[in-house]
């Protein structure tokens, strides 16, 4: 398998992608009031399965590629229906023979909670993604055959799109737990 990594070149665009979202939680860290600092943060634990279908011939894979996310997040603003939060996260994930790759990312959102429960949200941000070759990686050399080369992976800038629904289970009682699906 031939593989060619090319070096990170960041445009200007690319570059204020990179780092709007530090500038903002800088912003707001410090910005924040001392009285929403006593306020725990919230750990976040996702379970994940990571696949592709190209041509996009199916909407889910039947491949079980394992990934876990352990993220912390931290409410701008707190309301019994509204918030606005900031998750910072970092994750794993294997994909079989094709990569498996570590993810550091942020990502600000919107969620609304029913009276009863129900929870929906909506959050963008972006993440810094390292990938490995999920076999090995072969290059050519002078001479030109095939040799088998190190995999120091390949940086890529990922933006982070998610819709979620889910049930905040401390509207029961106190019960400090939500489950979501995005």
């Amino acid at each position: 398998m031939f593989h060619y990594s090319p070096p990170l070149r960041l445009t200007r665009l690319g570059r204020l992608c990179l780092s709007l979202p530090a500038l903002l939680g800088l912003f707001f860290v410090l910005g924040k009031p001392a009285a929403a600092e006593a306020r725990p943060l919230d750990l976040h634990v996702d379970m994940f399965t990571e696949g592709m279908s190209i041509p996009f011939t199916r909407l889910i894979g039947n491949e079980f590629n394992p990934g876990v996310a352990i993220g912390l997040e931290w409410r701008w603003l707190d309301r019994p229906s509204f918030a606005v939060f900031q998750t910072g996260y970092g994750s794993v994930f294997f994909h079989g023979l094709v990569e498996r790759g570590l993810l550091a990312g942020t990502e600000f959102g919107l969620r609304g909670t029913a009276s009863f429960g129900l929870a929906a949200e909506i959050a963008l941000g972006v993440a810094y993604l390292h990938a490995f070759s999920g076999g090995p990686r072969y290059d050519k050399n002078e001479s030109g055959s095939y040799i088998q080369v190190p995999d120091w992976g390949r940086p890529r800038f990922s933006p982070t799109f998610h819709l979620g629904l889910g049930y905040d289970f401390s509207r029961l009682g106190p019960v400090p737990m939500a489950v979501f699906i995005q």
